[in-house]
């Protein structure tokens, strides 16, 4: 009883605060969204005011308010969602991230005196008008035509520099099938194994200080190997290069493996400080490995690789899209991309937007529309949501007309009637 007047007055207690607010944060919305819908379930505990999203349910309460977001933006374009976005193009780069587009009117870069207008080409174009190698190869010019990216280089490795030592163990008594094993067991990590210092197996002659990796190999046991384990990496080019520290002596080879270890790669190095070396048109991959195969002195003190693939990424994160600019730059520019952005995904409590700043009762109804077509399968409460947004958006669209004409913001349009 004491619990149920308790909750009731905690309701009670907010209700001026929601009944007069002109906008909303994140967790007030989903508050709103659970008192017109009447799906409670959507939050942890809404009796008890707790309005964190419920944890046993992915189509939760954040989920529908950031699908009814989406639906508007897809339906909306105006001054509020037609923005600039500026950005560093840094000497020697050529690809670039714009979070939030939804559609590209212009790009232009800026070179501290002159702004320049990029030619917007296919990314196919690019490769068939730039045919060497990488496009990190392409020599360096001020930037002219930009494309939208299915591919880009991503560095695959962790700790290529060798900044901290490498996991040390012995060759797994079973052989290849267990090093894959041992080395999918510690992704993102290097595995230093097998050789010998000497025929009786003694001792591994693996050593790591200051970024150096150094290996000994005199014939004796299976070859040394550092290796990792990248993730699954599509196909498609991918390019290594493998540093050797003090006079190169010694040599060493790069194999990539699949998982299962039936697909291998290799390119000798020997006696030279640095191989760059790209493998073209290599099938899906998971494994670099370093084999040094000869010399008592080899040192390793870095180890680079790259691919050009947007699944190449071993850890996953959300996907934004990207820009590959053409040639690649010869000096620091100012990137500008002109077009439509979605709005900030909901995440944290505090989180807000323009939506829900201006029309937050619009993101409301958006959300309980998802609701009713995902949730409910409601087809009646799906066309009564739809019609009424459809509304909304007409009126949005005169005021903002209205405003551009008269001067004026959409916000003071609104309240001149």
């Amino acid at each position: 009883m004491h619990t149920s007047i308790l909750a009731l007055a905690l309701v009670l207690a907010n209700v001026a605060e929601i009944s007069t607010m002109s906008s909303l944060n994140h967790v007030q919305a989903r508050r709103v969204l659970c008192e017109q819908s009447g799906y409670h379930e959507l939050v942890t505990d809404f009796n008890g005011g707790d309005y964190s999203n419920n944890s046993a349910l992915i189509s939760n309460a954040t989920y529908y308010l950031n699908a009814g977001q989406r639906w508007i933006d897809q339906r909306w374009s105006n001054q509020q969602v037609r923005k600039r976005f500026v950005t560093t193009i840094p000497t020697g780069a050529w690809s670039v991230s714009i979070p939030l587009l939804d559609y590209v009117e212009r790009v232009d870069i800026w070179d501290g005196d002159d702004r320049y207008r990029l030619a917007q080409k296919t990314e196919a174009e690019l490769r068939d008008m730039y045919s060497e190698d990488l496009f990190g190869n392409v020599t360096q010019a001020r930037p002219k035509y930009y494309a939208e990216a299915t591919h880009y280089e991503v560095e695959l490795l962790q700790n290529p520099d060798f900044d901290s030592s490498p996991v040390i163990i012995d060759f797994p008594a079973d052989g290849l099938a267990g090093l894959l094993t041992q080395i999918q067991q510690s992704p993102g990590a290097w595995i230093a194994m097998g050789g010998e210092q000497s025929g009786d197996g003694s001792a591994i002659p693996w050593s790591w200080a200051n970024g150096e990796l150094s290996v000994s190999n005199y014939g004796a046991g299976d070859s040394p190997v550092v290796a990792q384990y990248v993730g699954e990496v599509a196909a498609g080019d991918v390019t290594v290069t493998v540093e050797l520290g003090g006079d190169g002596e010694g040599s060493v080879s790069i194999w990539i493996r699949s998982v299962d270890g039936t697909t291998s790669e290799f390119q000798t190095l020997s006696h030279v400080t640095t191989l760059t070396h790209t493998f073209e048109d290599l099938g899906a991959w998971s494994i670099i490995q370093v084999i040094n195969t000869g010399g008592d002195n080899t040192v390793i003190s870095g180890v680079s690789v790259t691919a050009e693939s947007v699944e190449a990424n071993p850890l996953p994160s959300i996907r934004v899209p990207w820009f590959v600019t053409m040639p690649p730059a010869d000096k620091t520019y100012l990137l500008h991309v002109f077009g439509d952005f979605r709005m900030e995904s909901l995440i944290d409590d505090a989180d807000t937007n323009y939506w829900l700043q201006a029309y937050p009762e619009h993101v409301i109804r958006a959300a309980r529309l998802q609701l009713e077509m995902d949730g409910h399968r409601n087809i009646s409460g799906v066309k009564a949501f739809k019609s009424m947004l459809e509304d909304d958006l007409e009126r949005m669209l005169a005021e903002d007309r209205f405003a551009f004409i008269s001067g004026l913001t959409p916000e003071e349009a609104v309240r001149n009637g």
